[in-house]
């Protein structure tokens, strides 16, 4: 049975072999073709091994990203505010859009965040996706059932 590894440990474990390759005489484009890598990639990973006293000491480093726009804190407030409701914001109707959330996110915390990241974020929240149900208000239920009754069973002879 075979063990998964993490992303952490498989670039660990291909800059481990970039620095052996390079041991062996090989190249940075050479090895860059290899490994898929850069050039520049290749000549930044063997200084930052370089600068560590032996291989063994070297370990990549988890990049944290860009830092978030709200905190832990802003976040569980805006938790509690969409939990009261749009109407209590100041919305015409009850229901949050993405619109809704990204206007309101804009005003209280000065974030202008894309749609895409709305979705996230609500997802984020505990809030899904809710699809409003379409409903002809041209056509009354006697209606329906007539169509159901006479004209469908009409339509599946021919």
């Amino acid at each position: 049975m075979s063990k998964e590894i993490t992303p952490t440990e498989y670039k660990q474990s291909l800059h481990q072999i970039v620095y052996r390759m390079s041991q062996l005489g090989l190249s940075q484009k050479d090895i860059a073709f290899a490994t898929g890598y850069t050039q520049g990639n290749i000549s930044h990973i063997l200084q930052k091994i370089a600068s560590q006293d032996s291989l063994s000491q070297y370990e990549v480093g988890h990049s944290s990203g860009r830092p978030a726009n709200l905190d832990a804190e802003e976040l569980e407030l805006l938790k509690q505010e969409l939990g009261r409701g749009a109407k209590a914001i100041g919305f015409p109707s009850e229901g949050w859009t993405r619109q809704r959330v990204h206007d309101f996110i804009q005003v209280r915390f000065k974030v202008d965040y894309s749609m895409p990241h709305i979705s996230r974020l609500m997802k984020k929240l505990g809030y899904s996706l809710q699809e409003p149900e379409v409903v002809d208000t041209r056509r009354s239920s006697e209606q329906e059932a007539c169509y159901e009754q006479k004209v469908l069973p009409e339509l599946k002879k021919s």
